[in-house]
């Protein structure tokens, strides 16, 4: 790319037919779909410099554990379909893990890192503090698709082994939402997350959505909406039956939606419920 002049260029990061924004030096986090969008208003330079189309697997970040299903099933990067999913047994961190700092592309070739150190996982220019103990840290971004290109999350458990050694739990996220998520308003874009995830990561079992509302929430400036719901749900062997859902989806600069996210039962323990929503709270654009 050396030379070339400032325009969309096929993503490098991207085989899905997407473009990046070059400013006549390097890459930008700004991606579109046509190779004849607006020039973006603010696009920051990705680093490091190399692009690359791979996406790392799964690993834990500590011990390992009987898959979360918490009233989210958590869904691989590497393309497992949405359902439950087993964490596979790691092998040892990865380099950048070790360090404390595991960046994560998402299918739009927007950047996401979490600082492990101090739990904040970042997203574009969005940044927001994952809770701390007894939730749990995913150290590697993860991917549910037609939803989340990409997202950080942690978890504590709130019921163990409720079905065969599956483990129920509170849940705060932080994501890049998807094309296929993304609507043309955002208060209609921050309604569609709520309900994808009510319908499709609870088991994979029936729900239904109860007493939702949509508020506008700016953060730091930037455009967001507020989606809260309560998610209601029977699974044989499991105590919980409600989930209170919250999703803030907020617009950047560069027209990038991220979200902040929670589920959490309702039988959780006050203080889970308590974290969860200071760590939704501490969402920063910038």
């Amino acid at each position: 790319m050396s030379g070339a002049r400032p325009g969309w260029y096929p993503d490098p990061r991207d085989d899905q037919g997407c473009f990046r924004w070059w400013n006549g030096t390097e890459w930008t986090t700004a991606v579109a779909e046509s190779a004849h969008a607006p020039q973006p208003a603010r696009a920051r330079a990705v680093r490091p410099p190399g692009l690359s189309r791979s996406i790392g697997g799964m690993r834990w970040s500590g011990r390992i554990r009987a898959p979360w299903t918490l009233g989210f099933a958590l869904v691989a990067v590497a393309g497992v379909v949405l359902g439950l999913v087993i964490w596979h047994d790691p092998s040892g961190p990865s380099p950048s893990a070790a360090a404390g700092v595991t960046p994560g592309p998402s299918a739009s070739g927007v950047r996401g890192e979490l600082d492990r150190s101090s739990r904040e996982a970042s997203i574009g220019e969005a940044s927001m503090t994952l809770p701390d103990d007894p939730y749990e840290l995913r150290a590697d971004p993860m991917r549910a698709k037609d939803l989340f290109d990409s997202y950080f999350a942690a978890g504590a458990t709130v019921h163990e082994d409720y079905r065969g050694g599956r483990d129920w739990a509170a849940i705060v996220g932080l994501a890049h939402v998807g094309q296929r998520a993304t609507r043309v308003e955002l208060d209609a874009t921050a309604v569609t997350v709520g309900q994808q995830v009510a319908a499709t990561f609870f088991d994979g079992q029936p729900t239904t959505v109860e007493s939702a509302s949509v508020a506008e929430h700016s953060v730091d400036g930037c455009p967001g909406y507020l989606f809260t719901a309560s998610v209601r749900y029977r699974i044989a062997g499991l105590a919980s039956s409600t989930d209170e859902l919250t999703v803030l989806v907020v617009r950047l600069d560069d027209g990038t939606r991220v979200a902040a996210f929670s589920s959490v039962p309702t039988d959780a323990p006050a203080a889970l419920r308590a974290q969860a929503a200071s760590s939704l709270e501490s969402i920063r654009i910038g």
